[in-house]
């Protein structure tokens, strides 16, 4: 089988290489041993020539997966005209699944009713709200499986007619292999994995006090809990320099895999560092910045607010909480059983 994973792969983000890995791993136990042929998002965009350099007969699958799909206006992006052009190229018969569909919109807003329902004083949906509705239906109901990571994600596609399943991010099926640490390498410490939202996807929609407030509780919790800190993006570390922190950019896989079996729990708005230390058995917090979020609470990761007039003192007690490391680990197992059964069955289907 010849498998053509539309994917940003050569994003410096390490987020993207978790989630590669999860979705690799998934693919490979659905499927055993099959062609895999990578197709870069972002080089897709950015060079017209990228696409017409495939040999796109023979293509039996197509695999959707990593990044948010789902925001406000989405049908207008140059990830959406990519991803029609490939939808296009694809040969007759081509089985088509989408893995980690998740969404994408600013905090304390009706999703719903604003970017999705949202109409005119004469009851008719609003012209944009329209057009992505219609984008939706048009680009996801051609696909034989859909699963979304969150339930908002879930949701919209729901709303629009797409037939969908709510599952996990498929960053939850990375290797659970723990690094061999050398004694003394790294202290057992809390792991502060810094994220700046205004060099995020949601910066527009994050305004200045909660920026502010994003950040402050960062160096507050650098100055309480003296973590080990680092960075999954070079702009965060850039950040982080300037502010003459000592800090680490983690760039692969087996960098993430060492901090974070080295750390005592780890604190991050990094939906793909809270993820991967909770399958890798530690406690996890997210600071929310998006509805990206919702990604990870299902697996137990605990949300922590920074909003100013919180006190953040009590976060030393939430700091105690977690799911226990069986009930994570029992998560991940049905819903990657789940989906393995799912492939199969697009698979049979396509024979």
């Amino acid at each position: 089988m010849k498998a053509l994973l539309l994917h940003p792969f050569e994003s410096r983000n390490l987020g993207d290489k978790v989630i590669l890995e999860g979705t690799q791993n998934l693919l490979f136990t659905a499927f055993g041993e099959y062609q895999s042929h990578l197709c870069d998002l972002d080089r897709a965009i950015n060079d017209e020539s990228y696409l017409r350099s495939f040999n796109w007969k023979g293509v039996d699958l197509l695999v959707l997966s990593g990044t948010p799909w789902l925001w406000d206006k989405c049908h207008q992006s140059l990830k959406y005209q990519v991803l029609e052009k490939i939808l296009l190229l694809l040969p007759e018969g081509t089985k088509k699944i989408a893995l980690g569909i998740g969404s994408c919109f600013p905090l304390a807003t009706n999703v719903m009713e604003v970017y999705l329902y949202q109409k005119d004083d004469a009851g008719r949906y609003e012209i944009t709200r329209l057009h992505t509705r219609e984008k939706l239906y048009d680009i996801f109901s051609k696909f034989d499986l859909v699963a979304t990571r969150d339930i908002l994600a879930y949701r919209i596609l729901q709303s629009v007619g797409v037939s969908a399943y709510h599952s996990i991010c498929p960053a939850a099926f990375i290797s659970t292999v723990k690094p061999k640490l050398s004694t003394g390498t790294f202290p057992y410490r809390p792991l502060l994995v810094f994220m700046n939202p205004f060099d995020g996807v949601s910066r527009e929609s994050c305004d200045r006090n909660f920026i502010e407030d994003y950040i402050q509780f960062q160096k507050w919790f650098k100055v309480q809990f003296d973590p080990v800190v680092a960075t999954m993006d070079p702009l965060d570390r850039d950040w982080c320099e300037g502010q003459n922190w000592k800090v680490t950019w983690l760039q692969t896989m087996e960098d993430l895999r060492s901090a974070i079996a080295s750390s005592s729990f780890v604190v991050s708005g990094r939906v793909h560092a809270s993820i991967p230390a909770v399958v890798l058995g530690k406690a996890s917090y997210i600071l929310p910045q998006d509805t990206r979020y919702l990604t990870t609470v299902r697996l137990g990761v605990t949300p922590i607010l920074t909003w100013s007039d919180m006190d953040w003192s009590s976060c030393a007690d939430i700091l105690a909480k977690s799911m226990g490391n069986l009930a994570v680990r029992g998560i991940i197992k049905s819903h990657f059983d789940f989906l393995v059964d799912k492939l199969r069955q697009v698979k049979e289907v396509g024979a």
